[in-house]
């Protein structure tokens, strides 16, 4: 998923923190404690609090495999491209078996829910905003 960002437009920036469309991001790896099926985080929804809360914004929530999610800040970006993304790394990077969904999720800071923000459909994309 990184070089896909990368790839993306984004630069490398001290700190874990990367460049996309010209604005600087903070990225989040989320995984469980155990680091076993690591997405399962997904089921704790209070776990993405901290760094929503560090960094001021609603998270979107990118499906990386069973093992990782990846969270970076909604404010500056489009859940459409952002799951153009995740389908493009999932059909070239993660094996069948590990893959999750094609979908981005939003985490909101007000609520502290999860929701989907943009599902793959069939190979459509359908907005749920």
């Amino acid at each position: 998923m990184r070089e896909i960002l990368l790839e993306a437009g984004g630069q490398r920036l001290p700190d874990g923190e990367r460049a996309m469309g010209g604005f600087p991001v903070k990225m989040y790896v989320a995984v469980n404690a155990g680091s076993v099926s690591g997405a399962s985080i997904l089921l704790y929804p209070e776990s993405f609090r901290e760094a929503a809360d560090r960094l001021q914004d609603d998270l979107y929530i990118l499906p990386s495999s069973v093992f990782e999610v990846l969270a970076i800040p909604a404010g500056r970006e489009r859940p459409e491209e952002l799951a153009g993304m995740v389908r493009e790394v999932n059909h070239c990077e993660v094996a069948a078996e590990e893959r999750l969904s094609g979908s981005v999720y939003l985490y909101s800071r007000e609520s502290g829910e999860i929701r989907i923000a943009w599902e793959g459909r069939q190979g459509k994309e359908a907005n749920l905003e």
